[in-house]
């Protein structure tokens, strides 16, 4: 059986390659943008918001939270609970988008659909808080191999009925 030897300088070279080619340019890997989250410059407004998509069965449709086109929820990983008075839901989508480019479709789109940004919080996930007189909207964005994960939490405020 004949071994394979590399020499030093083809690792060193095929190292540098590597490293100055980067993952950007596997079109499996969306990057990460460098736009800092909330500029607006070349912004997701020309995304098509489409509304929150909800099976057959479910009798709950929440208008007020738009996603951007091409978000797939998870069905049998989300929850939607909606009475006469107000509405509970835990929905997860997939989508082939950096997670900063999610967020910030949510950051330009939300404020238009009456929802009140409150913070913004980075750190691997990228967790955005928005709030309307009678209920909170908690988005989390997690990075995912092929795009991002987002999981939309909807609660009551505290006090309302």
């Amino acid at each position: 059986m004949r071994k394979i030897v590399l020499s030093p300088a083809v690792l060193v070279v095929g190292c540098a390659v590597a490293c100055l080619t980067g993952c950007t340019v596997f079109p499996w890997f969306p990057g990460r943008s460098q736009r800092p989250i909330g500029q607006t410059e070349g912004s997701l407004t020309e995304v098509p918001i489409t509304g929150s998509p909800f099976p057959a069965a479910a009798t709950a449709r929440i208008s007020d939270i738009p996603v951007p086109e091409g978000m797939k929820m998870q069905y049998e990983h989300s929850f939607v609970f909606e009475n006469g008075v107000f509405q509970i839901a835990y929905l997860i989508y997939e989508a082939h988008m950096t997670p900063e480019d999610a967020v910030q479709f949510f950051i330009d789109s939300l404020p238009r659909a009456g929802w009140t940004l409150l913070n913004v919080l980075e750190y691997n996930d990228i967790t955005v808080k928005f709030t309307k007189p009678d209920k909170d909207l908690l988005v989390q964005v997690s990075p995912k191999f092929r795009g991002c994960l987002t999981r939309i939490s909807l609660t009551p405020k505290r006090g309302t009925k």
